[in-house]
């Protein structure tokens, strides 16, 4: 699957010719929705998070003029992303949009873990980053965010993967402040 393009973004908004003409704007590349739809959880402990899929979700924003799908590889232990994946795949199969007509943002920073949320969140680590060479111990901040190369690359990677796209449209380093206080400046 391609990325979002001017053409594809232009006309997803045609299919919304009723809704009033400031409901989408042009930033010189890509027409946006003043709404999005997000995919964050605040409690990421809550069982809800896994008895609830938020594909569903994301098919009626689609279908209802929202084509910017806001993301993160950590958010609900990677489900989210793969939630989206699930709502893209069935849209774009049966015709009803195309990629270039959808916006896709997600973030790297925060360590993702897994679904199901491992016995041992630091062995997890210890084994998919640290001994992978994505990153140190030290470089690792609060036992929750990194910013070193090697990971913001497997993030963005991973992130493709569980999307099941060729292309980010947006890619935000996610909440880089959390390292402030614990990194060097100078680095």
């Amino acid at each position: 699957m391609g990325h979002a393009t001017k053409e594809g973004t232009f006309g997803y908004l045609k299919k919304f010719g009723n809704y009033s003409k400031d409901f989408y704007r042009f930033n010189g590349e890509l027409f946006f929705p003043s709404l999005g739809i997000g995919t964050y959880k605040a409690e990421p402990y809550k069982e809800d998070n896994y008895i609830i899929n938020y594909a569903e979700a994301i098919k009626t924003a689609l279908r209802r003029g929202i084509n910017l799908i806001d993301t993160a590889i950590n958010y609900r232990y990677q489900m989210s992303e793969r939630e989206i994946a699930e709502a893209l795949n069935e849209m774009i199969q049966s015709g009803e949009i195309k990629r270039e007509e959808v916006i896709i943002a997600s973030k790297a920073g925060f360590i993702p873990l897994d679904f199901p949320f491992p016995d041992n969140p630091y062995g997890w680590i210890q084994e998919n980053m640290i001994d992978q060479g994505l990153a140190t111990k030290e470089e690792i901040v609060i036992d929750q965010h990194c910013m070193t190369p090697e990971y913001l690359r497997w993030s963005c990677e991973q992130s493709l993967r569980n999307l099941e796209i060729d292309t980010i449209d947006i890619f935000y380093l996610h909440n880089p402040e959390t390292q402030l206080g614990y990194i060097d400046q100078a680095t």
